[in-house]
């Protein structure tokens, strides 16, 4: 019964981490030339022997309190090697995505860019983006310094 949960767990967590680096998924449809920022896939086959090894640990530790921390632990890797962050300039849409989910959607003005919409501030992990004209605000996650990703370089061509 174990064996057959750690195959589960690890082709259900292999399947995101896949379908997370298939621009055709990420970017809802096969629209060319749209910036995709994701972790590299050395990140993500380590996060995913990792992530089943510590599953594998929980299982065989028969403690819940194993369970719960080494599981919990095990999701959030899944979840920071998952994480990607998608520039659609065609729907004019910044989408940071966790779980193939986008969290954070922000429209911005497709003749303007996002440049001139929104001021961008490099903040800890990330950037903080702010509408212009409003109090709108969205925090985009970029990763600690392994896993930074290339999107400020994107930012300031915008």
């Amino acid at each position: 019964m174990k064996i057959l949960l750690i195959v589960v767990y690890t082709v259900l967590m292999c399947g995101v981490l896949y379908v997370s680096s298939d621009p055709f998924y990420v970017a809802h449809g096969s629209e060319a030339g749209i910036p995709i920022f994701t972790a590299s896939v050395n990140f993500k086959g380590a996060t995913a022997f990792l992530s089943v090894l510590m599953f594998c640990f929980a299982l065989y530790k028969k403690s819940w309190k194993y369970l719960l921390s080494m599981l919990g632990c095990s999701i959030l890797l899944t979840g920071l090697a998952s994480h990607t962050v998608v520039l659609n300039h065609k729907r004019a849409v910044l989408e940071d995505q966790w779980f193939l989910y986008p969290f954070h959607r922000l429209n911005y003005n497709i003749a303007d860019g996002i440049g001139l919409d929104w001021r961008i501030e490099s903040v800890l992990f990330g950037f903080q983006i702010t509408a212009k004209t409003s109090d709108e605000s969205v925090y985009l996650f970029t990763g600690p310094a392994p896993w930074k990703t290339p999107f400020n370089e994107l930012l300031e061509r915008n």
